[in-house]
């Protein structure tokens, strides 16, 4: 991340960055997120439409939109270099690698500093602040407190049962970790999931996607499209060679953010959160997982899922 956008994340102030109340940017900002699922050309029509109907109006290009809103927001995507055929990710250990360490081919265009491909990922700690920044969303956030101490208080006065197993929180290790102290109030229970996705039909445009699925907002509203955070995009067609290199970035991050602590302001108790600690699992499908976990995959000779002995990757 760029220094700035450190110190805005360590900052977590309570006011927005940007005017707010300002007409032209709030009917700017409308058209923007009202046309996020369609092309950019979409929202420069609309513009050159209403600009040649009101050409003493203001209205923001698409560039200066996407500027004010990751300074509104503090969500800042990043990218980084990747080898042309999808091998690796030029992160962590192979950062200063100039070709790739598994086809051998060039990180960079010939005779420049400007590589062939780039992927990019989605800093989770601005994401979190974020969902905390609305006094809505914020109060949603706090599901989970709720949901854990009526659980518990339940438990304790019914021979250690539980009414109904409906959730992340009915789990017995999260209770354990819970009442042993190791899951804290504030603390934020992140999903990773990731898979790969063939944007086409008839074209060869597999991709893989990222994202961060929030455990602290109830189920009704966690797996909602607009709940369901983008972490990152790696494009095709082919396939990732060395998942690890392409996770580097989202697990370093979220390593930060759990030995430094995350300063949230939470707009529902007008209040700054001393320290919010995201806790990480990873979900895929078999496939995906064979990559994550270095197991031999569901088409292994032998299949067991289950962690006995199987010979994998390592």
């Amino acid at each position: 991340m760029n220094q700035d956008d450190i110190n805005c994340l360590r900052a977590a102030e309570s006011d927005p960055r940007l005017d707010v109340t300002d007409q032209h940017f709030i009917k700017s900002l409308r058209i923007f997120l009202s046309t996020t699922n369609t092309s950019q050309a979409t929202y420069d029509a609309i513009r050159s439409t209403l600009i040649d109907c009101y050409p003493d109006d203001v209205f923001l290009s698409f560039g200066q939109m996407k500027r004010r809103v990751e300074q509104l927001s503090g969500v800042v995507p990043i990218s980084y270099d990747m080898c042309p055929d999808t091998c690796v990710g030029f992160t962590g250990p192979l950062a200063d690698c100039n070709h790739c360490p598994m086809c051998g081919k060039d990180r960079y265009r010939s005779g420049t500093q400007e590589p062939h491909r780039r992927f990019i990922t989605i800093p989770l700690g601005p994401v979190i602040q974020a969902l905390y920044g609305s006094p809505e969303t914020a109060y949603k956030m706090h599901y989970r407190e709720r949901a854990m101490g009526d659980i518990l208080e339940y438990a304790r006065t019914h021979g250690g049962k539980i009414r109904e197993y409906n959730d992340t929180t009915c789990g017995r290790d999260y209770l354990e970790a819970v009442e042993g102290g190791t899951i804290k109030d504030y603390d934020v229970l992140v999903q990773l999931s990731l898979d790969g996705a063939q944007l086409y039909r008839d074209k060869d445009s597999d991709c893989w996607i990222f994202v961060y699925i929030i455990h602290n907002l109830p189920p009704d509203l966690r797996y909602k499209k607009r709940l369901v955070i983008p972490a990152g995009f790696i494009p095709g067609p082919e396939k990732m060679k060395d998942g690890d290199s392409f996770l580097y970035p989202i697990l370093y991050h979220i390593s930060a953010l759990q030995n430094e602590g995350l300063r949230v302001w939470d707009a529902s108790t007008q209040s700054h959160i001393s320290r919010s600690t995201p806790f990480l699992f990873v979900t895929a499908d078999g496939l995906a997982m064979a990559m994550v976990s270095g197991m031999v995959g569901h088409s292994g000779r032998f299949g067991c899922r289950l962690y006995c002995g199987l010979p994998g990757r390592r």
